[in-house]
């Protein structure tokens, strides 16, 4: 059975995925979710499987500091004969499913326009009263503590503690998704939501 290969930057982000796929009711038999250990066994992981995969690929990774440097690195690394990538990726995400092209999706956390991470878009799921107090509280300790972390490294950390001070502290962020404690909406309007969901389109 054909699966959509879906490269991630590690096991966080893969448990993340999984549970994000489970709320939404998508069976993970349309995936291959393979954690790479970090963005440069990514790159390299992307390169070799743009030359020799024949299956759909897709990359979810974080733009950290620099959106548009992480896609120019994407794009890179995915260069081959079958791929024709836009010179920017789209606010919506990449779906490439051209008829004798490889197909090839993409999307940058959080928002393929934006410095960040994947908890970044963790963070901005968070809309009740008590949650954000906690969240603002976090920022602040961390920023206080560590002014050195760039703006990636602190939403990362932000999020960890906001974990850290709930009635019951979550260790584990696919368990805070699978309650609904965290991403309490998966709304089909969430552009990352719709580019997910619509990855099994490319089987």
């Amino acid at each position: 059975m054909s699966k959509v290969r879906l490269l991630v930057e590690g096991k966080y982000d893969d448990s993340t995925v999984k549970a994000i796929l489970d709320r939404l009711e998508i069976p993970h038999n349309s995936f291959e979710i393979k954690p790479c250990d970090g963005v440069p066994n990514l790159l390299k992981t992307l390169g070799v499987a743009a030359k020799n995969f024949a299956g759909p690929l897709a990359v979810l990774c974080d733009a950290d500091d620099d959106p548009v440097k992480r896609w120019n690195e994407i794009c890179k690394a995915a260069s081959n004969n079958r791929l024709d990538l836009p010179p920017a990726l789209p606010p919506e995400g990449l779906i490439h499913n051209q008829p004798g092209n490889l197909k090839f999706a993409c999307w940058i956390m959080p928002d393929n326009q934006s410095p960040g991470a994947l908890e970044s878009h963790l963070l901005d799921s968070i809309t009740t009263q008590i949650d954000l107090k906690r969240k603002e509280a976090a920022e602040n300790f961390v920023l206080s503590t560590r002014p050195d972390f760039n703006f990636a490294i602190r939403q990362k950390s932000t999020l960890r503690v906001w974990f850290a001070v709930q009635d019951d502290p979550i260790w584990v962020p696919s368990f805070a998704i699978k309650h609904a404690q965290i991403l309490p909406a998966l709304s089909p309007e969430d552009p990352f939501i719709k580019w997910l969901s619509s990855l099994p389109s490319l089987l």
